[in-house]
C-alpha cells in the first residue's frame, strides 16, 4: 500500500510540472497578447483568470476523457481494488477534485507571470 502511494504521489507531481510546463508554453507564446491586453486596461487580475480558466478547461476535458476511460476499463481493475468499488461516486468526485486543483496549482505560476508583461516592450515588438 505505501508502494502504491508513493507512486501516486510521483505520478500526481510528474502530472502538476507537465501542465506547469504546457501553460508556460502557452503564456510564453501569448506574451505579446497579454501584454497589448494590459496597455488597453486589462487588470492583472483578469489576466490571471483568463490563464486559469483556459487552463480549467483543458483539465476539464481530460478528466471527462480519463472518467470515460475509468468507466470503461473498470471490470479489469475490479480483481485489483480491495473493499473498493469501480463506481464509488465519493472516491472519483476526491480523486477529480484534487487533480483540478493540483493542475490550478500548477497554473498559477504561469498566470501570473503573465501579468508581468511590459506593455511597452509587448507593442514594440509588434
Amino acid at each position: 500500500m505505501v508502494m502504491l502511494a508513493t507512486y501516486a504521489a510521483v505520478a500526481l507531481g510528474i502530472a502538476a510540472v507537465g501542465i506547469f510546463g504546457v501553460i508556460a508554453c502557452q503564456v510564453a507564446q501569448r506574451t505579446n497578447e497579454f501584454g497589448i491586453r494590459l496597455a488597453l486596461g486589462a487588470s492583472p487580475r483578469g489576466l490571471v483568470r483568463l490563464v486559469l480558466m483556459q487552463a480549467g478547461r483543458l483539465v476539464l476535458a481530460g478528466l471527462a476523457i480519463g472518467l470515460a476511460f475509468s468507466f470503461a476499463t473498470n471490470r479489469m481493475l475490479v480483481s485489483q481494488l480491495f473493499d473498493l468499488s469501480p463506481h464509488d461516486p465519493f472516491l472519483l468526485t476526491t480523486v477529480s477534485v484534487l487533480l483540478l486543483l493540483v493542475a490550478l496549482l500548477a497554473s498559477f505560476l504561469p498566470a501570473r507571470r503573465a501579468t508581468n508583461v511590459d506593455p511597452m516592450v509587448a507593442l514594440r515588438t509588434e
